[in-house]
């Protein structure tokens, strides 16, 4: 906050040490956001929070600390607990596997195109799409009917990534009931979260309803992959189009591997 851009290059270093106590007296908790304002002013590159009396919270007030902190390449990907039962499918992707996998590797590559600037800006009327669904369902609503907030986000979401990312929608607005694969989306991460720090749950052997689950995902994204496959041409700004057009991956393209990047990415 304050630094010249000459300090903001990347090259610039912070102390690493542990930053000093919290100086309490400088912090308002009834003031929220302004009363962190005077940690901007210590000159401190880094500074400890009093906001939870048995955790460490820390802030970085310098940009040549917050720009070190969001260089990737100082930090690796390492893949634990909860996480890494969702490797239960069989695969590994962007948010599985660790950073010297080459999985990990061939989806971050893959994935930087179809991310770019220019890229977006091709999804942007498939994005306006869903929105536009879910303010006319709004809009049509008596005065007074309650929201389902969260539910409807969630429809919002899984029909935006079925419609930029493959061209495909799931009319996630036309059922009360949440369509199926958010079901079996919602049953495999709580299966991950609740057996996080269970030493006998493995990604490889999962209870028979997990199981059944992971099929029935797989099966879901894979026919929609297809269809994609079978009509390339014909939508070229959704994401998978994207990923499926790019020459950077016809090594890549074989009736079996190239689905299965795309899925677990």
């Amino acid at each position: 906050m304050g630094e010249s851009s000459e300090e903001a290059k990347m090259g610039d270093s912070v102390d690493a040490k542990e930053p000093p106590p919290p100086d309490f007296e400088l912090f308002d908790p009834k003031t929220g956001m302004v009363g962190l304002i005077p940690f901007f002013e210590t000159g401190r590159p880094i500074c400890s929070l009093p906001l939870e009396p048995d955790r460490k919270n820390y802030m970085l007030v310098s940009q040549v600390a917050v720009n070190q902190a969001a260089d990737d390449a100082r930090f690796d990907k390492f893949v634990t607990s909860g996480l890494g039962l969702l490797r239960v499918g069989g695969g590994t992707g962007l948010f599985t596997a660790d950073t010297d996998d080459p999985d990990w590797v061939l989806a971050h590559k893959l994935l930087m195109p179809a991310f770019s600037s220019q890229a977006i800006k091709g999804y942007h009327d498939a994005m306006c799409d869903p929105a536009s669904q879910l303010m006319l369902k709004w809009a049509r609503l008596n005065p007074g009917e309650s929201v389902d907030v969260t539910a409807d986000f969630t429809r919002l979401t899984f029909e935006t990534i079925g419609l930029v990312g493959f061209g495909h929608r799931f009319a996630a607005f036309y059922s009360q009931e949440p369509h199926p694969f958010v079901i079996g989306m919602g049953d495999v991460l709580h299966w991950a979260i609740k057996n996080a720090n269970n030493p006998d749950a493995s990604p490889e052997n999962p209870p028979p309803e997990i199981r059944e689950a992971v099929d029935f995902l797989n099966e879901t994204v894979d026919s929609v992959i297809r269809e994609r496959q079978a009509n390339r041409r014909e939508s070229a700004a959704h994401f998978t189009s994207v990923l499926l057009l790019m020459p950077s991956v016809n090594t890549f393209r074989s009736d079996n591997l190239l689905p299965c990047l795309v899925r677990h990415i």
